[in-house]
């Protein structure tokens, strides 16, 4: 396939009343090496062509017209299949100032019985210059319809990131498997001046290793 430097570029408008709000940009892929400008500064390069990354705007944001650009150099590549150039989605996220991490939640499930414990680690960022007093909810659903929640109250100091478990049981969890490809969904959100909410989905099941049977 070709390979060699390739620019995109893409103009927004800014309307400048909501500065309470962090907004950045999320690469889902680009190969390879993109270097990332927001109105002329430079946010960095992402060498790897099969991550995704994101940049915060915010701080070089303008009222008016924006204008984002990517540069990608492929050109070092032999490029025998890999193809070139932003080849997956790219989105632009507004969050309070107190948010989720990016990639902040993650989900384990353990089963003993008809029990089956939903462990959530969710990792919350107070960019706020105050401390925030918040609860931070979960709630397990499936095909809409809630199977289990938690709250939790949270304190965070101005500028603290930290991780929060919450464990939620769950009575007789429809197991996941090829055959019966059950999904749960999980939702957390967190409410202190804004919303911020997170969706997951997630399945149930159990691995087991015999040195017989095999996995």
């Amino acid at each position: 396939y070709p390979a060699g430097i390739g620019w995109y570029r893409k103009t927004f408008d800014y309307d400048g009343d909501d500065a309470d709000l962090l907004t950045s940009v999320y690469f889902e892929g680009v190969y390879m090496n993109a270097q990332v400008f927001i109105n002329g500064h430079d946010l960095g390069v992402h060498p790897y062509g099969y991550t995704s990354f994101f940049y915060d705007l915010t701080p070089y944001l303008k009222k008016g017209e924006n204008v984002l650009a990517v540069r990608v150099d492929n050109s070092q590549q032999k490029n025998w299949y890999s193809g070139s150039g932003i080849y997956r989605n790219v989105k632009l996220i507004r969050t309070p100032r107190l948010h989720f991490a990016p990639w902040g939640i993650a989900i384990h499930t353990t089963t003993e019985g008809s029990l089956t414990q939903v462990c959530v680690d969710a990792t919350v960022v107070n960019e706020q210059k105050t401390t925030a007093s918040f609860n931070l909810n979960a709630n397990v659903l499936y095909k809409g319809a809630t199977q289990a929640s938690q709250q939790q109250p949270v304190t965070l100091e101005a500028g603290e990131v930290r991780s929060i478990r919450l464990q939620i049981p769950l009575e007789n969890a429809r197991l996941w498997s090829p055959e019966t490809p059950e999904l749960y969904t999980l939702t957390c959100s967190l409410e202190q001046g804004g919303t911020d909410a997170v969706t997951e989905t997630f399945g149930v099941r159990t691995l087991e290793w015999d040195a017989r049977k095999g996995l």
